[in-house]
């Protein structure tokens, strides 16, 4: 009888350890709260290339609202965050800010897709008003330039009411 419940009991154990899902562990997806994405994007380097020079004297610092980020999820697997930048007017030899920036007709954001890795993209809002508010990509009609801020890569898509309406990618 002994042998007998040892018998069915080893059944069961490889029964049910043998039929059970397997789930293979999948990394999570990278944070995108605004201290996460900023140690990343300092980490790289990043932060140079946010400098627009006008003339040799004067500079257009793009400084990114790390504490407004805004983040959607796309699938399980990917978020995009984006983090508004704001101008500023530098004036080089003096090494200080002589004015907030005020651009018209474009807006920028840092857009961050979080997966398994971090990639970071400069992503300029175009349209034919001014556009001094944060952009509403729900409803945005426009263009939108996505410069991938390690290759320099960059990919024009042209939206309409937050649709995608045609885009195309730099090789």
């Amino acid at each position: 009888m002994k042998n007998h419940f040892t018998a069915l009991l080893l059944l069961l154990t490889v029964l049910v350890t043998g039929c059970g899902e397997k789930s293979e562990e999948v990394d999570p997806v990278l944070k995108t709260d605004g201290a996460s994405l900023q140690l990343f994007f300092e980490r790289e380097g990043h932060l140079t290339r946010l400098v627009d020079r006008v003339n040799d004297t004067l500079q257009v610092r793009w400084k990114p609202e790390w504490s407004g980020v805004v983040s959607e999820k796309v699938n399980d697997s990917t978020y995009l965050a984006y983090v508004a930048l704001v101008p500023g007017i530098y004036h080089t030899q003096l090494n200080e800010q002589i004015s907030n920036g005020n651009v018209q007709g474009y807006s920028r954001y840092l857009m961050f897709r979080a997966t398994k890795n971090y990639t970071a993209y400069l992503a300029t809002f175009y349209n034919n008003a001014i556009l001094n508010t944060p952009v509403d990509r729900g409803r945005f009609t426009g263009r939108v330039i996505f410069r991938n801020m390690l290759t320099a890569e960059w990919k024009i898509s042209e939206y309409e009411n937050g649709k995608l309406v045609s885009g195309w990618e730099s090789r």
